[in-house]
């Protein structure tokens, strides 16, 4: 149960954006978190069920910053 929760840095690492798209989302309901103080945490399920669905739309692969631009 210790390693239950991700803070949005280390969650955002994983994820591969930046902490404050993970603020917006959680502030829309997209994500669901915790506060502890000023520090916003995330549970690993969550962020494992987002990083699958994120995969799921991308067929499995991720973007390179080429194919963004």
């Amino acid at each position: 149960m210790a390693n239950r929760f991700m803070t949005a840095p280390q969650a955002a690492r994983e994820l591969g954006v930046a902490p404050y798209s993970l603020h917006r989302m959680a502030r829309r309901g997209e994500l669901r978190y915790q506060r502890l103080g000023r520090l916003w945490l995330f549970e690993r399920r969550e962020i494992s069920r987002l990083k699958r669905t994120w995969a799921a739309r991308r067929g499995g692969r991720r973007r390179s910053v080429e194919e963004t631009q």
